[in-house]
């Protein structure tokens, strides 16, 4: 029988078979797949982590959804988390699917796995071909393991399709986990006060449905992972507090409230009223006049052509006359005794009048209207007013995406991940525009008013992407 030859064991051609077919079976094209161990055995693209602990790939498409598991890191597993959860690579994922190969599966092994809330697993015995499964929380109590073996059956003789059925508890029984928090309004204000914040109101609508209690701890400076999991199952609030080398010990959960990413600019100032008078017998008044005048005058002078074939001067620089006196709804006096001139007089009083009702609504909206300068409505309007981009880090790849943007970046562009600073200097040295999520700038935007009442800031719509609030979590199973 032909056999690949490994480091520690041997694969026969029909485990390599069962093997391929569980792989087949249970990914997708897209999934990303991690062989520890186990060299050139298999019909389908995979990362390779050799024996040494080296990753033998140069490009991570994201965290891996399958991992098959050889025997050598069975013994050595610590080795394994240790070079997939790297933070250069952030492939450890210990809610993938794990198939362990081996022969020597333990029941302090099952009591290993299960501490980094492994429950996707599957043994198969290379020397017998079985396969089986555990169920670690099948008390439904969070902290009683189950490290008894679930026999599956024999590869070859079973229906593949049947692995990796889900093995959690609707509900739990007498299970607690610990909740360290950092205040970040609005998400998470304060779980001992009246107004808690939505992220402290849905989690305990998801603990009060799966029956788990919890308890909150504060936490106000910056802290590493690698301590704060020794003692805490889960972090809320800001995740900025955490450092970036401790970052791959830990996971998001499933997100839990939904959000958007917005830009937030100075809002635009009051127009002066005598901007206003401007506009109102500025150029667009003027230029409209002159065309209704120009217009009558034509249409006067090719009646009097038509009618009498001849043009009568002093009638023709009439017509200006009666546009300005009907424009500013003064009376005049034109006496006539033909038709055609009475009809001609009654179309420039028409069109006149149009332009007197125009007047007197944009005068009335002067006097009465609360009237405002140019707003800001998108990314291209902010570069051009040349305002300080303001936001978190992880946003700013979102809108950095030409050479000339990341030159003006260069330039103008500042961090805004924690505090309100960036939104106050929006709001009133009015040089910033803030990009941040749409719950944060509400809650800090009711802060930014000024004398009178009205909001110094102001959204541009549509929103620059969807943003969802996760939890950052060591593993725990029921997220």
């Amino acid at each position: 029988m032909e056999n690949w030859l490994n480091n520690s064991i041997s694969l026969t051609i029909s485990i390599v078979q069962c093997l391929n077919s569980i792989v087949h079976i249970h990914t997708s094209e897209l999934d990303c797949i991690v062989v520890a161990g186990i060299l050139n055995a298999f019909d389908f693209p995979y990362i390779q982590v050799d024996y040494e602990g080296q990753l033998k790939s140069e490009s991570f498409p994201g965290k891996a959804d399958f991992y098959i598991v050889e025997e050598d890191f069975i013994t050595n597993f610590s080795l394994l988390t240790k070079t997939l959860g790297d933070v250069t690579s952030y492939n450890w994922n210990p809610r993938g699917k794990f198939l362990f190969v081996g022969t020597n599966f333990t029941h302090d092994f099952l009591r290993l796995i299960s501490s980094y809330y492994i429950i996707n697993a599957v043994f198969l015995n290379t020397k017998t071909q079985e396969l089986s499964t555990y169920i670690p929380f099948r008390s439904g109590i969070l902290n009683v393991i189950d490290t008894n073996f679930e026999k599956i059956g024999q590869c070859g003789s079973i229906t593949l399709e049947r692995l990796y059925i889900p093995q959690l508890p609707l509900t739990w029984i007498n299970s607690s986990i610990s909740i360290i928090y950092r205040p970040y309004n609005p998400y998470a204000i304060c779980h001992d006060c009246r107004e808690k914040g939505i992220e402290f109101d849905v989690i305990n609508i998801i603990f009060k449905h799966l029956n788990i209690s919890a308890t909150y701890s504060i936490k106000r400076r910056n802290f590493s992972l690698a301590n704060v999991f020794l003692k805490y199952h889960m972090l809320l609030g800001s995740y900025a507090a955490v450092d970036a080398e401790s970052g791959h010990l830990a996971d998001f959960s499933t997100s839990f409230v939904d959000d958007e990413a917005l830009w937030v600019v100075p809002a635009p100032l009051a127009l002066a009223r005598w901007k206003y008078f401007l506009k109102i017998f500025g150029t667009s008044t003027l230029t409209i006049f002159g065309i209704v005048v120009i217009i009558m005058t034509a249409i006067w002078i090719s009646g009097e052509l038509l009618f009498y074939h001849k043009i009568s001067m002093d009638m023709s620089l009439m017509v200006p006359r009666f546009v300005y006196h009907i424009f500013l709804g003064q009376a005049f006096t034109y006496r006539t005794n033909t038709v055609s001139s009475k009809i001609l007089v009654l179309l420039i009083i028409y069109v006149s009048y149009m332009m007197n009702l125009l007047f007197y609504t944009r005068l009335t909206y002067l006097l009465n209207g609360h009237n405002v300068e140019d707003t800001i409505n998108s990314f291209a309007e902010i570069v051009d007013n040349q305002l300080v981009i303001g936001c978190p880090r992880d946003m700013k790849r979102h809108f950095n995406s030409s050479a000339s943007l990341a030159e003006y970046l260069e330039t103008h562009y500042e961090d805004c991940d924690v505090g309100n600073t960036c939104l106050r200097r929006a709001a009133f040295s009015r040089d910033m525009a803030v990009c941040k999520a749409s719950r944060r700038i509400r809650y800090e935007v009711s802060f930014t008013d000024n004398e009178t009442g009205d909001w110094l800031l102001a959204e541009v719509r549509p929103a620059l992407y969807d943003r969802h609030t996760s939890a950052f979590f060591n593993g725990v199973t029921q997220f």
